[in-house]
């Protein structure tokens, strides 16, 4: 306890007269911090969210949450949310969704109820797997810290802990808790890492994790000075005009560490980092190539980048859930079907794509390709830039600007049509196929 109330006083998460609304899923990692609150003698509240993503299992969770609420003889605040409804409304993941509407509610609920902070029980293996995540997506500096302990009204006193330090602590002061089923899962990302990578990697390198953590507190250090001189740079060089933003080539280059700082300047436009590195390879490009993020464009023109936001009627996308449906696509519709593996038959057309059904980040994405895009061609075991496979398959000019790609998470899966992805082809341990074909 005292190193708890150590590491709140040191990053000035909050003063013990403050008011604090904890985010409690009924996890063991909620409740313990629930237990160190209570424990303290500090003021908070309980807030859960249920998704209704896993049934019953939803519903307890919720339950127990309540429970606990009035054991502390706190105040307790619930919401429920229809997540893979809002998630295919939005044209985001599932998991993005319930991170979004959490965020939101727990927002609305601090200013209506006057509390001070939100606390989630992030700890030191989630910030961890964060920070293999970032660095596998290319999110630059700021996405190698971690997770910070302080965000704006979002703290995290449980971030020194490991999951092991937290389990003991449960058991030391027999703390009942929930367990969430899809953390057993490694069909996401975040599993695959906590179940798989990082095992192996402290496996491989006993200081691995302890390098990992050094790694971090360098990288926060690297990005206070970066907050410091990339605004100034951002005013210097972004020259607004309307809805328009023009930089100019010739100053650009001047800056030393380009690769660097470019990420940093372009961040809050969404832009990936593979994205701006071939921007970077094209600034003396004839007029017209374009590089895209989810919200904005960058066209080369004469001597200057012109920055845009993409209109709403310009991001055409759709979305497929987890269930069979049919979309239309103009000139086209996409058929989907959730097929057992043992009654699916390969199909050599290329209307038709079969996906590992278990793979895939529900709801999938329908967009046009943009540049910079790239995946993984059948059969093979390297990323290629869509552009590159465009080129090697003879595209005519009409074939790539009529491309739609379907998309899980960030990844391409499919170019509609074309080649699938060889990360989500059918494997003898496929247990169920997701297949989609194109009706004409």
């Amino acid at each position: 306890m005292h190193e708890f109330l150590h590491h709140i006083e040191k990053e000035s998460l909050f003063t013990p007269s403050q008011r604090i609304l904890l985010a409690v899923s009924g996890g063991i990692d909620s409740v313990v911090m629930a237990h160190l609150f209570h424990s303290n003698g500090l003021t908070f509240g309980i807030a859960h969210v249920n998704f209704h993503l896993r049934g019953e299992e939803s519903n307890g969770d919720e339950a127990f949450a309540a429970a606990l609420a009035g054991k502390y003889r706190v105040p307790f605040y619930s919401t429920s949310f229809q997540t893979e409804t809002i998630a295919s409304e939005r044209h985001i993941s599932v998991q993005m969704a319930a991170r979004d509407l959490r965020y939101e509610w727990f927002e609305q609920i601090r200013l209506q109820h006057r509390y001070d902070y939100v606390a989630t029980a992030h700890h030191r293996d989630d910030s961890l797997e964060t920070l293999l995540i970032n660095a596998s997506r290319g999110t630059g500096i700021s996405g190698l810290h971690g997770i910070l302990p302080k965000r704006g009204t979002i703290i995290r006193p449980m971030l020194p802990y490991t999951r092991k330090e937290i389990e003991a602590y449960a058991q030391q002061h027999a703390l009942e808790h929930r367990e969430d089923s899809s953390n057993r899962s490694a069909k996401y990302l975040r599993n695959k890492i906590r179940l798989e990578l990082l095992p192996g990697m402290k496996a491989a390198d006993a200081q691995a994790e302890q390098a990992l953590l050094t790694q971090m507190q360098l990288a926060r250090d690297a990005e206070a000075q970066l907050h410091t001189y990339v605004p100034l740079l951002r005013q210097v060089l972004l020259h607004e005009d309307e809805d328009l933003v023009t930089i100019p080539t010739k100053e650009l280059k001047k800056i030393a560490h380009l690769h660097t700082i470019i990420f940093e300047l372009f961040r809050p436009y969404g832009f990936r980092m593979n994205v701006l590195e071939d921007l970077l390879r094209n600034l003396d490009a004839q007029p017209g190539k374009r590089f895209y993020s989810h919200t904005h464009e960058i066209r080369t023109d004469r001597g200057q980048l012109v920055l845009r936001t993409i209109p709403e009627s310009e991001a055409v996308h759709y979305s497929l859930p987890e269930r069979e449906c049919t979309v239309s696509l103009g000139s086209f519709a996409l058929e989907s079907k959730i097929i057992a593996a043992g009654d699916w038959k390969l199909s050599p057309e290329k209307t038709i794509a079969a996906l590992d059904c278990h793979l895939l980040e529900f709801p999938l994405q329908i967009r046009h390709w943009r540049n910079g895009d790239r995946f993984m061609p059948l059969g093979m075991t390297h990323y290629k830039k869509l552009s590159d496979f465009f080129t090697d398959e003879k595209f005519s000019f009409h074939q790539k600007e009529n491309t739609f790609v379907l998309v899980s998470g960030e990844e391409i899966v499919w170019v509609i049509g074309h080649r699938i992805d060889n990360r989500y082809k059918i494997r003898p341990a496929t247990r169920s196929v997701y297949q989609l074909k194109i009706i004409t």
